[in-house]
């Protein structure tokens, strides 16, 4: 399977990071030049972006999400253009656990034999501010501990740190998300405008969080963020262990699931 690795080009410590890691894994790979949406003039943001939706949800398409949501729109063209049948991305910042190679081979088997749809796309690592539930009815078992599962609601998983896509997925998001208006995670938005079947997840994870500052720069948390910031500029003992752990501790409440014996209701609409 195609592995595209989203990286900034200024971001080197990430890049050797995940390089070791797939490199240690066995997993042939290729990065990807991420968008830095914050060095975007004026008149790239008007060319390459929907401007009245990017004012009306200025805290979250701030110009970190805008970058971001354009390195997915590339990665796509790239796909289309290369004809990848299906390919993981991954963005710099994920840790991945030994189960990924073997994650990875059932997943093209599954492919390849039709049980598992081409018009989803499988996430290998999301993020909830609460515990997601998951549906049983339409598990796909890999062995005994992992499966693919849907989520009940589909707004619920979000972000695109770690996920599977297909051609046909990437030939309609292209369609959909240009000029950017969405953040690159609006799965339920995707699946309510029809680029997107459906979506699935890996569980237990194989992927999780590398706990890295993000780069998205939210503006609702600014002033935590600029304060941050200015602490890890110092490198003050032990402010970098400590913003580490914390970064950890909010990962792991932020993986929580439940499987539960409910269908999905991915037709009451989205978090938008």
């Amino acid at each position: 399977m195609k592995i595209l690795v989203v990286n900034l080009e200024q971001s080197t410590d990430r890049k050797i990071f995940m390089k070791a890691q797939l490199d240690k894994l066995g997993l042939p790979h290729e990065f990807f030049p991420a968008v830095d949406g914050r060095k975007l003039t004026p008149t790239q943001l008007e060319e390459m972006c929907n401007m009245e939706v990017v004012r009306k949800w200025s805290e979250l398409l701030t110009p970190g999400m805008i970058g971001c949501s354009l390195s997915h729109y590339h990665v796509y063209q790239k796909m289309i253009a290369e004809q990848i049948p299906y390919a993981l991305i991954l963005e710099d910042d994920v840790w991945l656990s030994p189960r990924v190679p073997r994650v990875l081979q059932w997943v093209e088997e599954k492919f390849e034999d039709g049980s598992l749809p081409k018009d989803e796309p499988l996430l290998l690592y999301y993020q909830s501010k609460e515990i997601v539930d998951f549906t049983i009815s339409e598990k796909i078992a890999m062995d005994d501990r992992t499966g693919i599962y849907r989520p009940i609601e589909i707004w619920r998983p979000i972000t695109t740190a770690a996920y599977i896509l297909s051609l046909a997925c990437a030939q309609r998001l292209v369609k959909l998300i240009y000029p950017i208006r969405y953040s690159p995670d609006s799965w339920a938005v995707y699946h309510r405008e029809g680029a997107i079947a459906g979506l699935r997840c890996v569980l237990p994870l194989p992927i999780e969080s590398g706990f890295f500052k993000s780069d998205i720069g939210y503006e609702h948390n600014k002033p935590f963020n600029n304060l941050v910031k200015f602490l890890e500029s110092k490198k003050i003992f032990p402010v970098p262990l400590l913003l580490k752990w914390r970064r950890r501790k909010r990962a792991k409440l932020q993986n929580r699931f439940r499987l539960v014996n409910s269908p999905t209701l991915w037709n009451l609409g989205s978090r938008f």
